[in-house]
């Protein structure tokens, strides 16, 4: 799907706050508000947008710990990768699970009620999975910078 400075336009909008009205977009983005909302729709249908969400703020819902894991696999076949990913998946305590290169082999976001929560987590789903080899975290003091919107690389996008 082709994505032109209009797109660029509305999906930082979007990303920012994706409540507003056709008419309040059209003055940012500088189109007419059906404009907008045709537009919108198509990015949608086409998965550019995946979700229309609320970035909730953690200590509001009960999560005092959040923790950036880092997990290396026993083995690299195929099944152990789907294995891990399928557990990682079905962890409610896991917001965020990245399959990355480096010294390590996947990257979480795990957030807990509290510590002993956390421990929990890290007992059952790490120390006594055989999928893990190892595992090591940080335990984040503060969020800088969380849910940032995402910015659009038009030209990179040419020809895709």
């Amino acid at each position: 799907m082709h994505l032109d400075t209009f797109d660029a336009r509305l999906l930082a909008e979007l990303q920012r706050n994706n409540r507003k009205t056709s008419a309040a977009l059209s003055d940012t983005v500088h189109l007419s508000p059906a404009a907008c909302l045709r537009r919108a729709d198509r990015l949608r249908r086409h998965g550019v947008i995946r979700a229309d969400v609320s970035v909730v703020q953690p200590e509001k819902v009960g999560v005092g710990v959040q923790a950036l894991v880092r997990v290396t696999l026993q083995q690299k076949q195929p099944e152990t990768i789907a294995a891990f990913e399928a557990t990682m998946l079905a962890a409610d305590e896991v917001i965020s699970c990245w399959h990355v290169t480096g010294g390590f082999d996947y990257g979480l976001v795990v957030v807990a009620r509290d510590i002993a929560m956390y421990e929990a987590f890290v007992r059952v789903m790490l120390v006594e999975n055989p999928l893990v080899r190892t595992h090591e975290a940080s335990i984040v003091l503060n969020a800088v910078k969380s849910g940032a919107p995402l910015p659009v690389y038009l030209a990179a996008l040419e020809g895709a």
